[in-house]
């Protein structure tokens, strides 16, 4: 909440989508939303110094991700003709980037679903496939990355998804995946592929 008033959580949703051009669709995604998220932790240790942002493996829900427990930790999908964020800690939650509107959530199945996302076995069956730092990015990018803006929707569509908490639980999972390949071998490491 105090990042809120200090509108420093609003700047991180405007300078992700000021980056898009480097931090998307090149090489440059992963370490830059590495140091992204690292940057938004240390803003958040500044008002509470043993914070850490954790990850959230979406993949152990990939059945069901609507009844995963962090939507009951942070509030579930949008409700109403806006699809408002109505219950948790951000319910009535207003961004202001780029336009004032409340924080948005629209799962994209029937009923408040969301469709099944990639599986623990598909996860690692992407991160052992590809030897290459390239290949591994722009498939982990397209692929689990994307499909899971995408279900989540409302403000995690658009370049301005720091607007939505689970953000950066989501980056954080994306983080570990390239870390996990980054450990396959010790070239890893220093691979960039750009």
């Amino acid at each position: 909440q105090q990042l809120k008033t200090l509108e420093i959580f609003d700047r991180f949703a405007d300078i992700h989508n000021s980056y898009v051009p480097f931090a998307h669709g090149t090489p440059a995604f992963l370490p830059w939303h590495r140091y992204f998220i690292r940057l938004y932790e240390y803003a958040l240790q500044l008002v509470v110094p043993e914070v850490v942002i954790p990850y959230w493996d979406w993949s152990l829900d990939s059945q069901a991700p609507e009844k995963s427990f962090i939507f009951k930790i942070i509030g579930g999908n949008g409700q109403g003709p806006k699809n408002c964020v109505q219950d948790g800690p951000f319910a009535n939650w207003t961004v202001t980037v780029p336009l004032p509107h409340c924080l948005t959530r629209k799962f994209n199945g029937e009923k408040g679903r969301i469709l099944a996302l990639w599986s623990p076995e598909s996860i690692k069956f992407l991160r052992d496939s590809y030897e290459t730092y390239g290949t591994f990015v722009s498939r982990f990018e397209q692929g689990p990355h994307g499909v899971m803006h995408q279900a989540i929707n409302g403000d995690m569509v658009n370049f301005f998804s720091p607007n939505d908490p689970v953000f950066y639980l989501h980056h954080g999972f994306v983080d570990k995946n390239w870390a996990l390949w980054q450990a396959k071998a010790p070239q890893n490491y220093r691979d960039y592929g750009g």
